[in-house]
């Protein structure tokens, strides 16, 4: 591994070895983010396992953030479910179309399981696509 071989403080004071870089005990490679390095440790050893629900994953974000900066599943539910409904309520009426909609992996499933009938989580990866259809009325999501 590469980094240095010691952390510092603000006065370059050493305080113990570096944990810049290296290995989780799940075996995911990681590298230190300073203050929030404890906190994103603290997300991922409370998230494996399972394919976590992006309930879970904002609780777990939320528990761990200690600046209170997190917004919590239920504010991140309607805003994002307010702004898909805006978009395709002036889109049906000004007679339908396609809309794309490109926003986060996390916000993309939240969505997805908001919308969706399932309480199961909604696996997805960076790029992946999420196909919403939206009648006027009702929002189906379509699994791809």
């Amino acid at each position: 591994m590469q980094g240095y071989p010691y952390r510092t403080d603000h006065r370059g004071k050493q305080r113990g070895k570096s944990r810049s870089h290296g290995q989780s005990e799940h075996g995911s490679a990681w590298v230190g983010c300073g203050y929030f390095d404890g906190e994103l440790r603290a997300v991922a050893d409370a998230l494996a396992g399972e394919e976590p629900t992006a309930h879970a994953r904002l609780a777990a974000y939320a528990a761990a953030d200690k600046t209170g900066m997190t917004e919590n599943y239920e504010s991140a539910r309607q805003r994002l479910t307010g702004a898909l409904q805006t978009i395709c309520e002036e889109t049906y009426s000004h007679g339908g179309g396609n809309v794309l909609v490109v926003s986060s992996e996390l916000a993309v499933q939240l969505l997805a399981e908001a919308l969706g009938s399932s309480e199961k989580a909604v696996a997805l990866k960076n790029a992946d696509v999420v196909h919403i259809t939206f009648d006027g009325d009702v929002f189906t999501v379509h699994p791809q």
